[in-house]
């Protein structure tokens, strides 16, 4: 079978020496990174070249070219809409470790540009409420680097988790942009139905996901009589 047999006296082999395995002192867990100032300074740098690199490639890009012309057709005074005066983001995603999030937190830079023609300032303020600001975050996933960032960059970073339910119009009486991208149905839901008012209605805009994809079949599930975003279809 392959197998050479070999006879004669002596011919079994001793069993050779178990080898000896090197024995070494268990590394010692690495210790937690010093978040220390320098850290801190170092760590917003590097997250600031990185959003400023995707704000400068989408604001060349046809997406920034297409979204500029539907804000301007927005703001036409044939659509009887007050200007927009604030800003509010949900669910922009962990922007310092993610690529897809880190480009929506560009855009929502270049919207508060576009819209509220401020630059970069500081929100050192962390209330709740983002009447305090006309520019606005909140997602629970942010880390304490990113809410740093956020606010070295003039937006206030939210601590109440209100799931969506953020009133329009703003506080001096404008438009109110919310910026959701790629949030759940329960969000949008609870957003529409917290202002399902004419007054606020008419003052609010969504740039976000297709209301009609996450409505539901109104034949299947009778979302007409349960769904706030059905009913927004037309609006």
């Amino acid at each position: 079978g392959g197998f050479t047999i070999i006879s004669g006296r002596g011919s079994r082999r001793r069993p050779a020496p178990p080898k000896r395995v090197a024995m070494h002192a268990a590394a010692a867990p690495s210790e937690p990174l010093r978040r220390d100032a320098a850290g801190r300074v170092a760590g917003l740098m590097s997250l600031g070249v990185r959003v400023n690199a995707a704000v400068d490639e989408l604001r060349a890009s046809a997406l920034a070219q297409r979204l500029r012309a539907v804000l301007r057709d927005l703001a036409h005074p044939a659509c009887e809409r007050p200007p927009v005066e604030a800003i509010v983001c949900l669910g922009l995603g962990s922007f310092g470790t993610a690529t897809a999030p880190r480009y929506q937190v560009a855009l929502a830079l270049l919207l508060r540009e576009e819209l509220l023609g401020e630059a970069d300032g500081r929100a050192e303020g962390t209330g709740g409420d983002e009447a305090e600001t006309p520019f606005c975050a909140f997602d629970p996933c942010f880390d304490e680097l990113e809410i740093a960032f956020l606010r070295s960059r003039g937006c206030a970073v939210l601590t109440r988790n209100s799931e969506g339910r953020h009133s329009s119009p703003a506080p001096g009486g404008g438009s109110v942009l919310f910026f959701m991208p790629h949030c759940g149905r329960a969000l949008y839901s609870n957003l529409v139905q917290h202002n399902w008012r004419p007054a606020s209605l008419a003052s609010m805009l969504v740039l976000g996901n297709s209301f009609a994809a996450l409505s539901g079949d109104p034949g299947a599930e009778r979302a007409a009589a349960w769904s706030p975003l059905f009913r927004a279809l037309p609006l």
